[in-house]
């Protein structure tokens, strides 16, 4: 030992404190080790040196085994430079948990047989990342249950713990790799149920309904929620302005009935959502999507008229025939 012109002190040599038996490690400049009494286990700090990647440890020496229960590595390799290790002195060693900072990855992995089914808990600069690198799912429960489950293929499952909801199964599953993009099954119940039930500012709106072997797709029409109820009039007019077509559609070539939106637009408003040629910020078509249900109550006026004229045409027949 010597001290410099800095007065400060340097040691040629390691230095260690221990117990009697305490056992030094040939990588530590320096380590404080007490026997602990019960157990004839050695528990120390340790202060890296020699061929160690470690700059600061706390062991557990069990005769010549000295085991870090947690190593701060700020020397190491460059790709994981930062990292606080616990229960594992090595990045990939099973049953250690990381803690490292890196240019480009932040946060928490809990390592198991060798990375195999390592979970990240991290963010890179940009997201941050829930993630593993194995096929498991990632799952979440609450009260011992699973609740939520994200699988290797990517579908998200609530409510269920994996299998697809049938009508034993409940629960809802999310996916987009394959045709089936949404499958629900909240009740195995067999009477009337809301599967799902839309609100606004306003309250309920709408639900879809289940009954026994049907679906409902219900939107809000309470007498208590509108004023001013009016008869239609004009309704055949109205109806003779409407221009159903039959047409192609440009994605698959299948031909079908109906309307084209801007024209029903311009004779029922309220069954169009959207504007004619509208485009977004990037010059991408805005389509137009119409309800057809909408158009429902004119027809019923429209026949109702188009019945009236028929019963009155019928009456004056019967009594010009009775002349």
């Amino acid at each position: 030992m010597y001290m410099n012109s800095a007065g400060e002190t340097t040691f040629s040599t390691k230095v260690s404190v221990t117990a009697a038996d305490g056992v030094r490690d040939a990588d530590y400049v320096a380590t404080f080790q007490n026997q602990e009494a019960t157990s004839g286990r050695n528990f120390g700090v340790s202060i890296a040196g020699g061929t160690s990647t470690a700059d600061f440890a706390l062991n557990v020496v069990n005769g010549a085994a000295n085991t870090a229960l947690l190593r701060v590595d700020g020397v190491g390799n460059t790709s994981i430079t930062g990292k606080v290790l616990i229960n594992n002195t090595a990045y990939s060693a099973n049953g250690t948990l990381v803690v490292q900072q890196t240019a480009d990855s932040k946060g928490i992995a809990i390592i198991d047989s060798a990375e195999a089914n390592t979970f990240f808990l991290e963010n890179d600069g940009t997201i941050n990342k829930i993630r593993n690198n194995s096929t498991v799912p990632i799952a979440f429960e609450t009260n011992s249950t699973e609740r939520m489950r994200l699988d290797s293929s990517g579908k998200l499952y609530f409510g269920t713990n994996g299998a697809d909801p049938s009508s034993s199964q409940t629960g809802v599953r999310i996916s987009s790799t394959d045709n089936t993009n949404f499958w629900m099954s909240s009740t195995p119940r067999t009477s009337a149920y809301d599967q799902l039930a839309f609100f606004n500012g306003n309250g309920l709106v709408g639900t879809i309904t289940t009954s026994g072997s049907a679906t409902a797709y219900n939107t809000s029409s309470d007498y208590r929620l509108k004023t001013d109820a009016k008869p239609m009039t004009g309704a055949s007019e109205r109806v003779q302005a409407l221009n159903p077509v039959n047409f192609e559609w440009v994605a698959d070539g299948t031909r079908v009935d109906g309307f084209l939106a801007h024209e029903a637009q311009a004779v029922v408003p309220e069954s169009v959502t959207g504007t004619k040629d509208a485009v977004d910020a990037d010059g991408n078509p805005e389509y137009q999507s119409i309800d057809q249900s909408k158009i429902v109550p004119l027809l019923t006026a429209a026949l109702q008229e188009a019945l009236t004229e028929i019963t009155a045409l019928k009456a004056r027949v019967t009594t010009l025939e009775g002349a």
